[in-house]
């Protein structure tokens, strides 16, 4: 009798013992996947979808703030005013709004390069405004403004960039998890 001579019954029960236990572990790994996936859509739900959402949020807040401070400088109406002024404080609120969720170290440093460059665009708006307001302007000033508002603005270029980098980050931490949820 040889080593490995086995019945065809013994033979069955071997080929679907082991065919039991890889199935076992299919199923133990889709389980543990499936979990990992879970996991992954709740930390989009709870972390990156909110602060994607507060970054473009300031960057609608940035775009009203250039409309509204260009519509009082093209007709300065007491209403233009109000729509700067108005703009100008939501974007400060949306800015604080981002400053304080809860975010890892990556995203505070973008958010430590991103205050200065708002605040400084926002208090460069004021300024015209207030300049506008106080005296008419001649051609001369005007022209200084113009340079005033275009050289804050070209300081806020990276603002999309910054915005955009959560949806960039889900993508690249969750794939298709992010574009289900979104």
């Amino acid at each position: 009798m040889k080593p490995f001579d086995l019945s065809i019954g013994q033979r069955l029960a071997i080929g679907f013992g082991i065919l039991l236990i890889l199935l076992a572990g299919g199923f133990a790994y889709l389980f543990l996947a499936q979990e990992e996936s879970s996991e992954a859509q709740a930390r989009f739900a709870e972390q990156i979808a909110p602060r994607a959402e507060l970054a473009n949020e300031l960057q609608r807040a940035i775009m009203y703030v250039g409309i509204n401070a260009r519509s009082f400088f093209l007709s300065p109406t007491d209403e233009a005013l109000g729509r700067a002024q108005g703009s100008i404080a939501d974007a400060r609120e949306s800015l604080q709004a981002l400053a304080v969720a809860p975010m890892d170290a990556q995203d505070q440093e973008l958010i430590t390069t991103l205050r200065p460059l708002v605040d400084g665009y926002l208090q460069a708006v004021t300024r015209a405004i207030q300049a506008r307001e106080a005296t008419p302007v001649a051609p001369e000033q005007e022209q200084q403004l113009s340079l005033s508002r275009e050289a804050a603005f070209a300081a806020l270029q990276p603002l999309p960039a910054i915005a955009g980098t959560q949806t960039e980050r889900r993508s690249r931490r969750y794939g298709g998890v992010a574009g289900a949820s979104a």
